[in-house]
């Protein structure tokens, strides 16, 4: 038997797989429209999807997905929460990160209390002026 006869199929077949996997990965690098990312999160988690927006998380561009529990006798029922999602994978992401000193929660605002004697901090985040 000629070499030529199993080198080259064998060389086409490896030529074909290769293609193929790069195809593949080409169609995963490709980011999610946000109406997939929608009708996945409701599927995946049982939820109604209120909004779907693009937005930035550390950097990279996410979507921001905010979301409503359905009704029911439960302390969660109507409750509404905003999502980071991965526009690549269509998968959740972490909302807060591990560091040396401990974890890092993503700015959910300030949730100090309010010490201020004198009513100007309440007064700030209030909206009220201060007296005159």
């Amino acid at each position: 038997m000629h070499p030529l006869r199993t080198i080259v199929p064998a060389a086409l077949a490896g030529a074909l797989l290769i293609a193929g996997v790069l195809s593949v990965d080409t169609v995963q690098a490709a980011d999610m429209d946000p109406a997939s990312v929608s009708k996945r999160v409701a599927e995946t988690y049982g939820v109604k999807v209120l909004r779907v927006k693009e937005g930035d998380q550390d950097g990279k561009r996410v979507y921001l997905v905010t979301v409503m529990n359905a009704g029911g006798n439960f302390n969660e029922a109507f409750q509404v929460n905003t999502l980071a999602v991965d526009p690549a994978t269509g998968a959740l992401i972490s909302q807060f990160r591990y560091t040396p000193t401990g974890h890092i929660f993503s700015g959910g605002g300030d949730r100090s209390p309010n010490v201020d004697a004198s009513g100007t901090t309440i007064r700030q985040r209030s909206g009220r002026n201060s007296p005159q």
